[in-house]
């Protein structure tokens, strides 16, 4: 939609910023409502302040740095983090803060380029990934620099970096590998396997194989086992 927009001369980041606060803060500010007051029953005394530091980090979409900063050998259990699980939202925030003016430069100034300038910034964050799973595990797993990569990897399908597949047998194929690859690293993956690098590319290729295949995707996904209606 940033894209679309872009190339249009209709975006607005304004109106941008206003759908990602409809869809992420209402949600994200009752659940971690209803936790704080969950934690005034089952938490120890000697855990609360930490998870005060934790709720402030959270609604400011920076809980990321936080959880990397306490990250080692001392650190508290993360069982004892209620909140950690919001790591990913805020690199995801982090991601949306830059890309929308990242994308408006883009096609002001590289018109046509697009797609090439988004491949080399992907190649940049995954290069920076692997390095750093190798030196600074903790920092490539929360920080958003090295997992920029995943998101520009989607970035580059919605902008039309490769053609869609053109029958219904290669949608349904590249679904299907799609699922077989993400079930590849949930089997095969554990707490021993240095992540993200490059097995990353694993589970991140198989959801791209099931951008890519839509239609596809949208077949299987609307069955029963994988969705429910709510009415």
């Amino acid at each position: 939609m940033v894209y679309t927009e872009s190339l249009a001369g209709t975006f607005s980041f304004v109106a941008f910023y206003e759908r990602r606060i409809r869809r992420i803060i209402p949600a994200l500010y009752a659940m971690v409502a209803v936790v704080a007051i969950l934690s005034l029953f089952y938490m120890l005394p000697a855990n609360e302040k930490s998870f005060s530091r934790s709720v402030l980090a959270v609604v400011a979409f920076v809980s990321n740095i936080l959880f990397w900063r306490e990250a080692g050998y001392f650190d508290q259990p993360s069982l004892d983090k209620p909140l950690l699980h919001t790591w990913s939202l805020s690199v995801e925030e982090q991601f949306y803060l830059v890309f929308p003016l990242f994308i408006v430069l883009l096609v002001r100034w590289t018109r046509g380029r697009e797609r090439i300038v988004l491949t080399g910034a992907l190649l940049a964050s995954f290069g920076l990934n692997v390095w750093a799973v190798r030196t600074h595990p903790d920092a490539a797993f929360y920080l958003a620099p090295g997992r920029a990569w995943e998101f520009l990897l989607g970035s580059i399908l919605a902008v039309g970096g490769l053609a869609g597949p053109r029958t219904s047998r290669a949608r349904i194929g590249a679904i299907t590998a799609g699922v077989a690859l993400i079930l590849l690293a949930v089997s095969t993956f554990n707490e021993r396997t240095p992540f993200p690098g490059e097995r990353a590319l694993i589970p991140c290729a198989g959801a791209a194989l099931c951008i890519w295949g839509y239609t596809g995707a949208a077949l299987h996904l609307s069955l029963r086992v994988f969705a429910f209606r709510c009415s």
